[in-house]
């Protein structure tokens, strides 16, 4: 392998945070090719975010005595030795010398302006944060420190502001997996600040006044300490479209934030009534029917026998409702909140908080679910996407990704960024060209990704409402059902596929396929050195432990092989990879399951072993 594939490999490893790997290459690269400044200073990185900066002084003061111009051992050194030390003067000296090189470099101008924000030399500090975006907008560390240098200032507003606008310019960076930690300090701090500035009352009068003065109704603002909630517009199909009324509870957290979004949800209904594009939701006979035929037998099949037959009927039911308010609801309010966020600057504060604790409560909730499981798995997964669509909702307006914690599945993950998607183009209608009323084609268009279409039933007004938006044809439900279980089977056995690495679609490379592509390169590497027969044995000696049987989650555990006496200690799954490969170099006839998980990772890792041995692939000799 060359010193370049190398060092690239090293490059690689580290974004997966892989370093033992990476170092593994970093080290080899010196001991065969020699000395590098950019390998000295990738090592350098590396030893800084394994938190030892000793190390990493060392590291980056060899590169720059190779090369005293090497540009990211500069940044480094100075954030080691200055930012992160406290020596601002020590700092300055490197920045300021890579500037020297490099005027328009961003980083060297964040950091500099960082050093100057600790000197609370605050102007010089803004107008350096300033020049580093312009030059590059997706660099999030530039709106955290300029944040930052508005919140120490007191200036929360435009802290907040910054920190929106970078969410918004950078979160689909790779930076924000990992969340700047100041930039997402400061997201929260200033909207906690914000939160409680604001003159909600004002706001309130400001919302009703437009709806007033657009629509001709008269809305009531009543305070009501019996409710639970922090706002209810009262009337479930809101009969009295003339003088609504919103209850409201002050005694309950953030319920301004729920009082606006009544008053959101007020608006569109009285847009869509108005001009004539009003569509009701409703329940028919018809409704329990399907409901029965997609959820509720699988839930009375899972509650059989761990209950009386008539309590397992009161939570079907209590399940049933539960879910058709989820399946209604969820939905509509995602656009309501996309109105809010676009129409009502103000609220934003008090939005982030509300909209994340609403996440990280379903989160909980869903695990919570999980392990009592009462619902059935189909029931389980479309609840599980609906919240996922929150969390992508909530990315997309506030950077801070929560997505992960669904731990979705391929065919979940995909599900709700198709709904995501549809939320984008028909809000943008509903904006854009002056549709009331078009949310409930968003609303039906998640019906049919989630598979809960006909549990409720919406009355297009263009429609007679005997029909319903579509004809409902029993058989090619039954098709549908048919089709869903044969790629679904259930929410477990879909998380255990997606965490080995089937994520052919993705359009990313998982961190598993990462790692297996390394695993399988360094087996190919192995068994290249011995015959068809060595390895043969080898892999009847793996097949004995594969029987016994193999976590390849427990990273503790390490299996050893009598016949491989030079790789030690392997992983659970290590060993699957290496098994793997010794089955197709020796000719296995391998199950299809074992196809489906390794077959591309295995021909990723022959193709990174041909670039390394003149285009020739891993074969054995006889």
């Amino acid at each position: 392998m060359s010193a370049e594939n190398l060092f690239k490999n090293a490059e690689e490893a580290c974004k997966h945070r892989l370093y033992t790997k990476a170092k593994s290459l970093l080290n080899t690269c010196i001991t065969v090719y020699g000395e590098d400044d950019d390998v000295y200073c990738l090592l350098g990185q590396i030893a800084n975010d394994e938190g030892d900066d000793n190390l990493a002084v060392d590291y980056l003061t060899e590169a720059l005595k190779l090369n005293p111009e090497n540009i990211q051992a500069l940044l480094l050194k100075g954030k080691v030795c200055g930012l992160q030390r406290g020596k601002l003067e020590v700092a300055k000296k490197y920045f300021n010398t890579v500037l020297e090189l490099e005027p328009d470099n961003h980083v060297a101008l964040c950091h500099l302006a960082t050093v100057l924000r600790e000197e609370k030399d605050y102007d010089k500090a803004v107008s350096l944060f300033q020049k580093g975006i312009n030059l590059d907008e997706g660099d999030l560390s530039g709106y955290a420190g300029l944040a930052q240098t508005y919140f120490d200032q007191g200036m929360f507003q435009e802290a907040f502001d910054t920190a929106v606008e970078g969410a918004n310019n950078g979160f689909a960076t790779p930076e924000i997996t990992n969340a700047h930690e100041g930039w997402t300090k400061i997201l929260k701090e200033t909207a906690e600040i914000l939160a409680k500035q604001v003159d909600y009352e004002e706001l309130f009068l400001d919302m009703t006044k437009e709806i007033a003065d657009k629509w001709s109704a008269t809305v009531m603002l009543v305070p009501d300490k019996s409710l639970t909630v922090g706002a209810l517009l009262e009337g479930g199909q809101h009969h009295d479209a003339e003088n609504p009324v919103i209850r409201y509870n002050e005694e309950v957290e953030y319920y301004e934030h729920a009082v606006a979004h009544e008053l959101g949800h007020l608006q569109m209904y009285l847009a869509a009534e108005r001009t004539d594009n009003m569509t009701e939701i409703t329940r028919t006979p018809k409704t329990d029917s399907v409901f029965e035929k997609k959820f509720g037998a699988e839930m009375r099949e899972k509650l059989a026998g761990t209950m009386p037959d008539e309590q397992i009927e009161a939570t079907v039911k209590q399940e049933k409702e539960a879910l058709i308010a989820q399946f209604t609801h969820d939905p509509l309010n995602l656009f309501v909140e996309q109105y809010l966020y676009d129409n009502y600057p103000t609220l934003r504060p008090m939005q982030f908080w509300v909209l994340i604790a609403q996440i990280r409560k379903a989160v909980a909730s869903l695990k919570e679910e999980r392990e009592r499981q009462p619902v059935s798995p189909k029931a389980f997964s479309a609840r599980k996407v609906l919240h996922a669509v929150a969390a992508l909702h909530f990315r997309e307006l506030f950077g801070i990704d929560l997505f992960g914690a669904f731990k979705c599945n391929k065919k979940e993950e995909e599900s709700a960024e198709h709904i995501l998607q549809a939320l984008r183009d028909d809000y943008e209608t509903y904006v854009t060209e002056d549709k009331p009323g078009h949310e409930i084609y968003f609303l039906d268009f998640c019906s049919v990704v989630l598979d809960t279409r006909y549990i409720f039933w919406l009355n297009f007004p263009e429609i007679p409402e005997e029909e319903g938006p579509y004809d409902y044809d029993e058989k090619a439900d039954e098709n549908d059902e048919e089709e869903y279980d044969e790629v679904d089977d259930d929410d477990e056995s879909d998380d255990e596929d997606d965490d080995n690495g089937d994520s052919e679609n993705k359009g990313t490379i998982s961190l598993w396929e990462v790692s297996t592509i390394l695993a399988i390169s360094d087996a190919l590497d192995y068994f290249a050195e011995h015959s068809s027969a060595e390895v043969t044995q080898m892999a009847k000696e793996m097949d004995k432990l594969f029987e016994s049987g193999i976590d390849p989650d427990d990273t503790e555990h390490k299996y050893n092989v009598p016949s491989m006496p030079d790789k030690k200690d392997m992983t659970g799954e290590v060993l699957l990879a290496n098994i793997y490969t010794a089955w197709k170099l020796v000719g296995v006839e391998i199950d299809e399951q074992w196809e489906k998980v390794y077959a591309k990772v295995y021909e990723d890792a022959q193709t990174l072993f041909a670039e390394h041995h003149n285009g020739q692939r891993c074969t054995l000799d006889d």
